[in-house]
């Protein structure tokens, strides 16, 4: 028997749908498998990122995949876990990431949230 492994293109830019939504943002949910690990670390980045453009008013937590509460307003998650997860969150706003503790792959969510209205 010969396993075939299937090997993706590391060189393709990873899809990241950016939330045009009217008004403002107040709360971003940061989702993995467990919530306590990869996105505990995304959303202290992504908390700083936004302090630092003097956005402390939006809201920005971790959770599990499974327990992510009404109300949240945008998901941030790693676009490979998103493939597995995606029937569970049908309406909402996402933003992909390649890897969730990388600080770049949060600055174009960022400087459209600080985007005047």
């Amino acid at each position: 028997l010969i396993l075939k492994r299937d090997r993706k293109d590391k060189g393709k830019e990873e899809m990241k749908i950016i939330p045009e939504k009217e008004g403002s943002y107040t709360k971003i949910g940061v989702i993995c498998e467990g919530g306590m690990g990869s996105s505990a670390m995304g959303a202290a980045i992504l908390r700083r990122l936004l302090s630092e453009k003097d956005m402390v008013e939006i809201e920005v937590k971790a959770y599990a995949s499974d327990l992510v509460p009404v109300g949240i307003e945008i998901l941030v998650c790693q676009k490979d876990y998103w493939e597995r997860v995606q029937y569970r969150f049908s309406g909402k706003e996402v933003y992909l990431v390649g890897n969730l503790v990388n600080r770049t792959e949060y600055e174009a969510l960022v400087e459209r949230l600080n985007r005047p209205k």
